[in-house]
C-alpha cells in the first residue's frame, strides 16, 4: 500500500511542477526530486535556507494564562 502512495505521489508532483521552476531551500530535496525523476535538474534552484535569526527573535517569556499548545510553523528538519 505504501509503494502506491508513493507512486501515487510522485505522480502529482510531477503533474503539478511539469512546467514550473522550482526554488529548494536545500540541496537534499533538490537530489530527491531529480534522482527520483520527477524534475528535470535544469527546472530548479537551490538558494541558502531562510533560518532564523535567534539573537533577534527569541521565546517571550511572559507568563500566560492559555495552556494551549500552538504552532506557527511546522516544517522539515534535515539531520546533516
Amino acid at each position: 500500500m505504501r509503494e502506491l502512495s508513493s507512486k501515487i505521489a510522485r505522480t502529482l508532483y510531477k503533474l503539478a511542477l511539469l512546467k514550473n521552476s522550482i526554488i529548494f531551500e536545500n540541496r537534499d530535496d533538490y537530489n530527491e526530486f531529480v534522482n527520483r525523476a520527477i524534475i528535470e535538474p535544469k527546472q530548479a534552484t537551490v538558494v541558502m535556507g531562510s533560518g532564523i535569526d535567534t539573537k533577534e527573535f527569541r521565546p517571550n517569556r511572559t507568563k500566560k494564562d492559555d495552556k494551549s499548545l500552538k504552532f506557527l510553523f511546522i516544517g522539515k528538519i534535515n539531520k546533516r
